[in-house]
């Protein structure tokens, strides 16, 4: 039965497009004090490369204002996004770890541990001075009441943009438990998107889909090295969390 409301609930909030695979809205998720997170104000989603005009169409129908894309110069030029005619506001924010080059490098000659190499990657999102430096920029961007409704976005929409909406809902105080499942509906969402990756390597799994340690790593180098995710989030990344209730959660 709990999978049964969770897969209603995923489908409550996903965006049906042509060309995206996990484009998804906050907007409906539960806080801890039963508070709602506001419809069609954040929403996360894998690139924008292969968007057809049908999907642009419904983009603007929100209509979206800013795009947040966390990808490297080399993915953006590689697959450009298509952007709605609504967006006004498109930010890029290179969130990359040097891990991740190792990662693929090594996966190809044969890695032996890609779930502990994620894990790494998933501590530069934490501790890297780079990667802070650009979720902070995210969060300005997030907490300006002027430029939603926003999209933000990665290659995926997994990792990059799963820590980022991890830390956006940890903000609007919502529980771990709700957190990492929203974290795991990307594996639902992408299982179309990388079927072909599967079929060349099984072992590309630890690539393409995302685990519960990742996150889990994540949330514990907060706490091992600033204590608190509140202390994290306001000291770190520079996040008003009274504003972010006040922008995000309905009255």
């Amino acid at each position: 039965m709990e999978n049964t409301l969770n897969a209603i609930a995923l489908n409550e909030r996903t965006l049906s497009l042509e060309g995206g695979f996990n484009f998804r809205d906050l907007g409906g998720i539960i806080n801890k004090d039963e508070q709602v997170l506001r419809k069609g104000l954040l929403i996360r989603s894998d690139d924008l490369a292969n968007l057809t005009d049908n999907d642009l169409e419904v983009l603007n129908d929100f209509p979206i204002r800013t795009i947040i894309d966390l990808r490297t110069i080399y993915e953006r030029s590689k697959n450009p996004d298509h952007i709605p005619n609504s967006c006004n506001h498109e930010v890029h924010l290179d969130i990359s770890s040097g891990h991740f080059e190792n990662l693929v490098k090594q996966f190809r000659e044969g890695i032996s541990n890609p779930k502990e190499f994620m894990c790494t990657i998933y501590q530069d999102f934490v501790l890297d001075k780079t990667c802070q430096s650009q979720y902070k920029k995210f969060f300005d961007i997030v907490q300006h009441k002027n430029r939603t409704p926003i999209l933000f976005h990665c290659t995926a929409g997994k990792d990059r943009t799963g820590f980022a909406t991890a830390m956006i809902l940890a903000a609007l105080k919502v529980d771990f438990d709700t957190i990492m499942e929203d974290y795991m509906d990307s594996n639902i969402c992408l299982e179309q998107k990388y079927a072909h990756m599967l079929k060349i390597n099984p072992d590309y799994k630890y690539l393409i889909e995302v685990y519960p340690v990742y996150l889990e790593t994540a949330f514990q180098t907060i706490k091992k090295e600033f204590g608190t995710i509140e202390y994290y989030l306001t000291n770190i990344l520079g996040v008003d969390l009274q504003l972010m209730e006040d922008l995000y959660l309905k009255k």
